[in-house]
């Protein structure tokens, strides 16, 4: 009973303090940086408190709606707070003692050799210590004996779907934009690039899926919270039509309903509830921008090839083979081939010309690795890697150091390495 008591304690102290997250409204202005400290304190304290082996997935849950809400609220998001804190949360918890996560040595090797680039050759080192977090929070407060681990990340990954599409139904139209194509105009609601914040709510779908096909002892409230998940998640993504994530979910969805180990009738009749859903979404006119958007598109990826061409050329012709290998670091890798400070709306061709050949190399490493290693479910793995590796295809969470990607890539690395009951 006492259990009971103290764990509906703690549901409504961290639903308070996401309420409280969403209170910032300041587009222009971070939060004073005691006001965010303190607030960092009050999530993780009771988690240090009670040497809670939660404190992952709460943490990156309020780190990741934090980051990718209309105003970054009092969740400190860099890079430097986030790995410092890991490493004071291993202090307290101590080490999982147990089967530890395994994060690939090609992670490894790229995050030692952006710090060797860019400490000489940039001027930070943001996205090395987002990494270094990753790593440090892998191999030492997951465990592969705990199947339940990889349930908790899918509710984590609920809830920051469901805060966000929230948030985006009653504050976006605040931020509408007319958005100018070759067919027409419409109005686009959001605060930010629809690219990435779509990657994110994208994110959402797909583990809710995974756990609703998957799961069959899942409880009927984690059903009903994982169905408005999908619902409302889906609604956002197609209003903010972002082409990318859509592809991105479409293909990993296809290919987790085709492989995943689950009846035939059940996979059909997902296919076809997909599907009434999406004639209905067409019949309320919510797919009319993605539509026009898909139309329009001139054949040059959103006019990304009118970056990525440049850079390759300029890469390729004027780089020397030490910067073939090594690459150039962020600072210069992003005025190569143009005019301005731009980036490169393409993760694998910013980590070849940020880090060379050994860089790119270890992406493809890190990417393939936890399919091929997969103890069980490959299809559920393969599934989310072709996710994050289309979202990359066109715009750069990942050497852009978004907590939103790097938190699924350890959700596919537990994915790939948890132990099931047998």
């Amino acid at each position: 009973m006492k259990n009971i008591n103290a764990k509906n304690i703690g549901v409504f102290y961290y639903l308070l303090l996401l309420i409280v997250l969403t209170t910032w409204t300041d587009t222009e202005n971070l939060p004073p940086i005691s006001l965010r400290l303190i607030f960092m304190v009050a999530v993780l304290m009771p988690l240090w408190i009670n040497k809670s082996h939660l404190l992952p997935e709460v943490f990156f849950t309020f780190v990741v709606i934090s980051a990718s809400s209309f105003a970054v609220s009092y969740m400190p998001v860099d890079g430097l707070y986030v790995f410092i804190t890991m490493l004071v949360s291993v202090v307290v918890l101590g080490k999982s003692k147990v089967e530890k996560l395994k994060v690939p040595l090609s992670f490894k090797m790229l995050c030692l050799l952006s710090l060797f680039i860019d400490l000489f050759f940039s001027s930070s080192l943001v996205v090395t210590f987002s990494w270094l977090s990753i790593i440090v929070v892998g191999e030492s407060l997951f465990d592969c004996q705990d199947y339940k681990r990889v349930q908790f990340m899918a509710f984590s990954f609920a809830i920051i779907s469901l805060v966000l599409s929230l948030e985006f139904i009653f504050v976006g139209g605040n931020f509408i934009t007319s958005v100018n194509t070759l067919d027409g105009d419409l109005a686009r609601k959001g605060w930010t690039d629809p690219n990435y914040f779509g990657s994110i709510i994208g994110m959402g779908i797909l583990t809710s899926l995974i756990e609703l096909i998957t799961d069959e002892k899942l409880s009927g409230k984690l059903r009903f919270l994982f169905c408005c998940t999908i619902i409302l998640s889906l609604f956002t993504l197609f209003t903010t039509a972002s082409r990318g994530a859509v592809v991105a979910l479409s293909c990993s969805s296809l290919i987790l309903l085709w492989i995943a180990p689950i009846k035939k009738t059940y996979r059909f009749g997902v296919i076809f509830i997909c599907l009434v859903v999406l004639f209905l979404m067409y019949e309320l006119h919510m797919l009319d921008l993605l539509i026009l958007r898909f139309q329009s598109d001139a054949g040059d990826a959103g006019g990304r090839t009118e970056i990525w061409i440049p850079r390759i050329n300029a890469f390729f012709n004027d780089c020397s083979p030490l910067q073939w290998i090594f690459g150039l670091g962020t600072d210069e890798a992003m005025r190569l081939g143009t005019n301005q400070f731009i980036g490169f709306h393409n993760d694998y061709l910013s980590i070849l010309v940020k880090y060379g050949f050994i860089g790119f190399f270890c992406l493809i490493g890190l990417l393939l690795k936890p399919f091929i290693c997969c103890r069980k479910n490959k299809g559920i793995v393969f599934s989310g890697l072709v996710y994050i590796a289309l979202c990359m295809f066109s715009i750069e969470p990942f050497t852009g150091g978004q907590w939103g990607c790097l938190y699924f890539y350890l959700y596919i690395l537990i994915l790939s390495q948890v132990r099931y009951e047998k």
